[in-house]
């Protein structure tokens, strides 16, 4: 899971693909998508593990299993280098250009990694996106600008979130040609959110609360996943909803519901159990 700590040991698992025969979605090495949706609600679904661990704040079974049982791990920045040195066949050219215009925006190939169903070799040149794995928070800032470079894109979807003025996914996901090109950050090490770095330890968050806070816009936090800034009053906003991280990245004075830490320090954003809500009341 990009962005999330798995436990000492264990390697977490999303089943997002799984072996097919017949679909007019399946790839080239013949594997068919299977999650539709993130967020604790998309991956709780297709959990076909009995060894699954509850996640405390994600409010959802999570899948992992330890390292040494794993056949193959996928991993971004070795998935690249192999798509560098073999082209995929299905969109080879396009991800060749995805990169040139990332870095075109100042991104070193050091500071990406390639995912999704490139990185698997299951690419359908009908459907499938260039999806890249933007390591570091000066790199994402510079992807953030690099796909808005290319118009704001279409309206979010936020899982149930309700977002005023609506929000647009255009700085994480946009086309470039006739393809989709998206990103996802990972910080660094040392870059994991303050509140986030006892990850499993943290008890899930039951308050619901609404709250009006001050954020300096620019946290370049808000860009890696999950999303994460400090406002004025030395709260933190944290959001499971990826497309949230516009909204806290040019931050102001924001209206939230949402689910209260239990020392009342952190605001948490789409989670099952309370999705919530945001609304910018003014810059």
């Amino acid at each position: 899971m990009i962005g999330i700590p798995s436990p000492p040991g264990m390697v977490a698992a999303i089943p997002k693909y799984e072996l097919c025969r017949d679909s007019p979605l399946k790839g080239s090495v013949g594997f068919c998508r299977l999650i539709w949706s993130y967020g604790p609600r998309g991956v709780e679904s297709v959990i076909p593990f009995a060894r699954a661990r509850q996640d405390g704040l994600y409010g959802a079974l999570m899948p992992y299993f330890p390292r040494e049982e794993a056949w193959q791990i996928v991993r971004p920045r070795e998935a690249l280098l192999h798509a560098l040195s073999s082209p995929p066949k299905g969109l080879g050219r396009e991800m060749l250009e995805a990169l040139a215009f990332l870095r075109s925006w100042g991104l070193s190939p050091a500071e990406l990694g390639l995912t999704g169903s490139l990185a698997l070799r299951a690419e359908n040149p009908a459907i499938s996106d260039v999806d890249f794995v933007v390591y570091g928070s000066r790199a994402a800032e510079r992807a953030y600008y690099a796909l808005l470079s290319l118009g704001e894109g279409e309206r979010a979807e936020l899982g149930g979130i309700s977002a005023i003025p609506p929000l647009s996914s255009g700085w994480r996901r946009n086309k470039l040609g006739g393809t989709y090109v998206s990103w996802a950050g990972v910080p660094l090490e040392g870059e994991l959110c303050d509140p986030l770095r006892s990850y499993f330890s943290l008890p899930t968050p039951r308050r619901a609360t609404r709250a009006e806070v001050k954020v300096e816009g620019g946290q370049a936090s808000s860009l890696l996943y999950p999303p994460c800034v400090e406002a004025s009053d030395g709260r933190y906003l944290v959001s499971f909803e990826y497309l949230l991280g516009r909204a806290f990245y040019e931050g102001g004075r924001l209206e939230v519901r949402a689910l209260e830490s239990w020392d009342k320090r952190v605001l948490y954003l789409g989670l099952r159990e309370l999705p919530g809500e945001i609304r910018k009341v003014s810059p």
